[in-house]
C-alpha cells in the first residue's frame, strides 16, 4: 500500500477528510486568486509639450499583455503539522510574523514567535561562539605569578669511619674541624671541601697510608693532608708498640644544601667544631705545614697554597724534620710532644 492511501485511510479513520479536502482546496485557490487580483499598474507618460500650444495634449496610456507573478514570501509550512502557539502572547504582538525589510542594509528579518522587536540604532548584538543567541561573555583571568624566594647552598659531606673488627661508624654532614675517631683520641681532621668535589682531611704524623684512592700532601711519603673525591677510600695503618692498627676512611657523599635563609646559610659556612679548632691550633705550634690551606667562610671552600719540594726542604733545613713533614695531632688542651726517636 503506497503512503498516498495509508494517509486517506488514516485521515477517514480520524473523520478528518473534510479537514484536509478544505485545505486542499485552499492551497488550490489562493495562489489563482492572487496571480488574478496582481494587476500591472497603468503607466502614466507625461505629455510632449515641445508641440503649438493649440492641440491639446493626449495622455498616452500603455498595457503590458505579459502576465505578472506574485512570489509568495515568508516560511513554507506543512498544513498537516499543528503551529506551536507561544504561551504568552503580548498586547502588542500580532498574531502573525510579518517580514520587516530594513532599507538601509538591504537585508530582511522576521520574528520566529510572532513579536517584532524594534532596533531604532541598528546596533548588532555581540556574538557568541558558544550560543550566539546570548550574545558575548568576555572574561578576563588574571594568574597573580609569585617571585621565587632566592636560595643560598653551602656543602656538606658524609663520612664512614670504619676500623678493622669494629662496627663502622657513619658521619652525615660532618662538620668542619670535626676530629675522627673522637677529639679525645684525634687521627685525622676534616678540614674543608677543595674545588667544591675535593674533602681534604688533615692526618696525624703517626698516621701512615697504606693504599687506596686517595690522594696525600705533599706527597705520599710525607702525607699531611689527604684528599679524598666522592666515593673513594683510603686504608690507613697506626703503629703500636703491640702491633699495627688499621681503619678505613671512605668519602660517600658531597652534598649540597639549599636554604631561602641568608642567615642559616652563613651559620652553615661558618660552622666549626671548636674542640677540632683548639686540636689544629696545637698542632700548628710543631708545624709549618698547616699553611697548606686557607678557608674562607664567605665561599665555603679551602684555597690551595702550593708548597713545592723545594719549599719542604727548606722548611726541614730550618724548623726541622718533624716541624717540616707534619704536626702530630693530640687531644684538645693537650700540646704534643716530640718523638725523640724521629
Amino acid at each position: 500500500m503506497s503512503a498516498v492511501q495509508n494517509l486517506i485511510s488514516e485521515l477517514r479513520e480520524k473523520r478528518l477528510w473534510p479537514v484536509a479536502a478544505v485545505l486542499i482546496a485552499a492551497l488550490v485557490a489562493v495562489p489563482l486568486f492572487l496571480s488574478s487580483s496582481s494587476k500591472p499598474a497603468p503607466v502614466v507618460q507625461t505629455p510632449d509639450v515641445s508641440g503649438p500650444a493649440s492641440v491639446p495634449a493626449i495622455p498616452a496610456v500603455s498595457v503590458t499583455t505579459t502576465p505578472s507573478t506574485a512570489r509568495l514570501t515568508g516560511r513554507e509550512r506543512d498544513p498537516f503539522t499543528q503551529q506551536v502557539k507561544p504561551k504568552a502572547a503580548s498586547s502588542g504582538s500580532s498574531s502573525s510574523a510579518a517580514p520587516s525589510t530594513s532599507s538601509g542594509s538591504g537585508s530582511s528579518s522576521s520574528s520566529a514567535g510572532g513579536t517584532t522587536a524594534s532596533n531604532p540604532n541598528n546596533v548588532a548584538p555581540p556574538f557568541n561562539s558558544v550560543n550566539p543567541k546570548l550574545g558575548s561573555t568576555t572574561t578576563t583571568t588574571t594568574t597573580s605569578t609569585k617571585p621565587k624566594p632566592k636560595t643560598y647552598s653551602y656543602a656538606a659531606i658524609d663520612v664512614v669511619y670504619d676500623t678493622v673488627g669494629d662496627v663502622p661508624v657513619t658521619h652525615e654532614n660532618l662538620i668542619r674541624l670535626a676530629a675522627l675517631p673522637a677529639a679525645d683520641h684525634p687521627l685525622a681532621v676534616y678540614e674543608g671541601i677543595e674545588n667544591d668535589n675535593t674533602a681534604v682531611f688533615l692526618l696525624s704524623r703517626i698516621v701512615v697510608p697504606v693504599r687506596g684512592r686517595g690522594k696525600c700532601l705533599p706527597s705520599r711519603a710525607n702525607c699531611v693532608f689527604m684528599t679524598l673525591q666522592s666515593g673513594q677510600a683510603e686504608l690507613f695503618k697506626v703503629p703500636r708498640s703491640t702491633g699495627p692498627d688499621e681503619f678505613t676512611l671512605t668519602l660517600t657523599a658531597i652534598k649540597t644544601l639549599t636554604t631561602t635563609s641568608a642567615a642559616k646559610a652563613e651559620q652553615a659556612l661558618a660552622r666549626e667544631s671548636k674542640t677540632g679548632r683548639r686540636i689544629v691550633a696545637a698542632a700548628a705550634r710543631t708545624s709549618a705545614t698547616l699553611r697548606s690551606f686557607s678557608y674562607s667562610v664567605k665561599t665555603g671552600t679551602l684555597s690551595r697554597v702550593h708548597l713545592s719540594h723545594r719549599t719542604i726542604e727548606r722548611l726541614m733545613r730550618s724548623l726541622g724534620t718533624q716541624a717540616a713533614l707534619g704536626p702530630v695531632l693530640a687531644p684538645a688542651g693537650i700540646v704534643p710532644r716530640l718523638d725523640p726517636a724521629s
